[in-house]
């Protein structure tokens, strides 16, 4: 029962992403032409995203974490943002391209936002950490399980 309700979880939890994307980028793409305009109406999308995603996990986030998250994941996408709001000038091919870029950066943080979210091994990981699991105690018990703490932030 457990694994088929983590499977209904993740399924709507990709749902939700994936919509999330479909809106970001048809805000975008539809207002290419307004330069400086779809990056203060995109975040707000991917941030409600993340909040949505955070929900259907059980974790706790306001609208100030979901934006510093999204902001986190952004960092690594500001040469494409900027390049893409350069491109929207141009009508039509700026639409398309505005539209497409966003689609596949909103996409992409929602599924990072998905995997730091998922709290499937929060208890067990804990465990570990509370019993100070080998010589490395807390620390190396995270580090060697590949996990990081932003998850146990949230719970």
């Amino acid at each position: 029962a457990g694994a088929a309700a983590s499977a209904d979880v993740d399924a709507q939890v990709a749902k939700r992403v994936h919509f999330a994307s479909s809106l970001a980028a048809l805000t975008d793409g539809g207002l290419a032409q307004l330069p400086w305009v779809g990056p203060m109406v995109v975040p707000s999308i991917q941030a409600a995203m993340v909040c949505n995603i955070g929900l259907l996990y059980g974790c706790h986030l306001d609208r100030s974490n979901a934006l510093a998250i999204v902001t986190g994941l952004m960092s690594n996408h500001m040469k494409k943002a900027f390049l893409k709001e350069l491109l929207g000038i141009v009508p039509l091919v700026g639409n398309v391209v505005k539209g497409s870029v966003t689609f596949l950066m909103t996409e992409g943080i929602g599924n990072l936002a998905a995997r730091s979210l998922r709290c499937g091994d929060s208890a067990e990981l804990m465990a570990q950490v509370s019993a100070g699991a080998g010589a490395g105690g807390a620390g190396g018990a995270l580090q060697q399980r590949g996990e990081g703490t932003a998850r146990q932030l949230f719970h």
